[in-house]
């Protein structure tokens, strides 16, 4: 035990006096030399990390578009188009109203047609039975 001790000892006083001749790398540097990246490398490609990062952001940036195309088809932008969108509501309501209104004087007319022409029609038979 005392031998490890005493060698941790001599080792510190030799790297205190720059003997040993071991070079220190501090924590911001590396020992390792890279090679520079291949120039056709796409972090969005070649990355699957930042290539699914890159898929979220699309897909709530879209949800974001939705919900804003939404929004501005269900609110008017201003009060005269709020109002416009009244009066075209109401326009239509009202053509709904008179369509069904003709709709049911043209079958009531129809009705009266089919009742009296069946009533002319039985009155005819009816003379011409009853002639000798």
């Amino acid at each position: 035990m005392a031998a490890i001790i005493s060698q941790i000892a001599a080792n510190k006083r030799a790297r205190q006096k720059g003997g040993l001749g071991v070079a220190e790398v501090s924590s911001d540097k590396s020992v390792y030399t890279l090679p520079p990246f291949d120039p056709c490398f796409d972090p969005l490609v070649h990355n699957k990390y930042i290539r699914a990062v890159e898929q979220k952001r699309l897909l709530e940036r879209l949800a974001r578009k939705d919900e804003d195309e939404n929004d501005d088809l269900a609110k008017p932008k201003n009060k005269s188009e709020a109002s416009k969108e009244q009066t075209m509501s109401e326009v239509v309501t009202g053509l709904a109203i008179l369509a069904f209104g003709l709709f049911l004087i043209l079958c009531l007319v129809l009705y009266i047609w089919l009742v009296l022409r069946t009533t002319i029609s039985y009155e005819a038979t009816k003379k011409n039975s009853t002639a000798p």
